[in-house]
């Protein structure tokens, strides 16, 4: 009679907490739901504006850039056109070639991280004049048309407006000789592509 009476007890207190347990879950995932149903509007808008935003920054960023440094390079990737600034003044505007669909100039912040007069390209078997390296293992850099390996011109200013393969930008000699030494370690280096801002 003790041990029924303690089961029924037992019951009495677990079986309500059970239940209490599985209807809080319950509730608890359909308000889980709700939420998230409710903000995927929401988080779908948040992330337009913020992709907006950043075109928008993006859009707006040569023009704070120009002030906010003492030298950089700004390249238009789209109307394959750089020009170099010095305490916010215009010092050099020249057309370029930049990289084709295959190999694009890559976008983005950089910044001249090594220069070399001239400088031979173990892959692609040419020298490059001028060289002004902006990225990360000698991938890609600002110089003047190719040589061959001995040192004779592949390309002409005919070319200038072209889009080729590496993903370099290229200038004409005297174009980047310019760009060379005015430039310095520390010059930024800013890519973007006008066609792709709103």
């Amino acid at each position: 009679m003790f041990l029924k009476t303690k089961i029924l007890i037992i019951l009495f207190i677990f079986i309500p907490t059970l239940s209490a347990f599985a209807q809080n879950n319950f509730r608890t995932e359909l308000e889980k739901r709700h939420i998230i149903a409710k903000n995927k509007g929401k988080i779908k808008l948040y992330r337009q504006i913020i992709t907006i935003n950043e075109k928008l920054s993006t859009q707006n960023f040569p023009k704070e850039d120009i002030t906010q440094y003492h030298k950089i390079i700004i390249i238009d990737a789209s109307k394959q056109k750089l020009t170099a600034y010095e305490n916010g003044q215009k010092v050099m505007e020249y057309k370029i070639s930049a990289g084709n669909e295959k190999f694009p100039t890559p976008k983005g912040r950089f910044r001249v991280v090594k220069k070399h007069q001239m400088m031979w390209s173990k892959s692609a078997e040419k020298w490059m004049p001028y060289w002004m390296e902006f990225y990360q293992n000698g991938k890609y850099g600002i110089h003047a048309f190719p040589l061959d390996p001995y040192k004779k011109p592949l390309y002409d200013k005919s070319f200038l407006g072209v889009r080729l393969g590496g993903g370099c930008v290229r200038l004409l000699e005297e174009h980047a000789k310019n760009l060379y030494n005015w430039s310095n370690l520390s010059t930024k280096v800013f890519i973007f592509y006008s066609s792709e801002l709103i």
